[in-house]
Parts: C-alpha cells; structure tokens; sequence
C-alpha cells in the first residue's frame, strides 16, 4: 500500500521500543521501507532501561544508524 503511494520511508515512535516499534520497524523494512526511528519518542513499558536501549542497538545494527534519530 505504501509503496503504490510513492512512500518511501516512514519515521516511528511509540511505547514499546522493544516490542511494537521494533516490529513495525522490520515490517516495513522487510517491504522495502526505510523505517527512521525517533528515538527521542520511543519509550519501554519495562522498568528496566536496558530493554529500551538494547532495541535501538538491534535497530541501528539492522537499518543503520542513521536511520535512528
């Protein structure tokens, strides 16, 4: 649907760094999407930090770090 719309990259936030975003995020990569994630909008539900941390770490090894903002 994105791509029929000429989108090319799409830029993500939400509650769930490790989880939700970080499942749209392959998603649309998987689709051929750039996925830029705005880490500064991105949260954990956890109490511990680190989960928050460690998916933006996976997401910059994957999409490349310019990609997290």
């Amino acid at each position: 649907m994105f791509k029929s719309l000429g989108i090319t990259e799409i830029e993500i936030c939400g509650t769930d760094t490790d989880a939700c975003c970080l499942a749209i995020a392959f998603n649309l990569f998987d689709n051929n999407i750039k996925p830029i994630i705005l880490s500064n909008l991105c949260a954990s539900s956890s109490s511990n930090n680190s989960i928050h941390k460690n998916a933006l770490e996976i997401m910059k090894r994957q999409f490349g770090e310019e990609n997290i903002k």
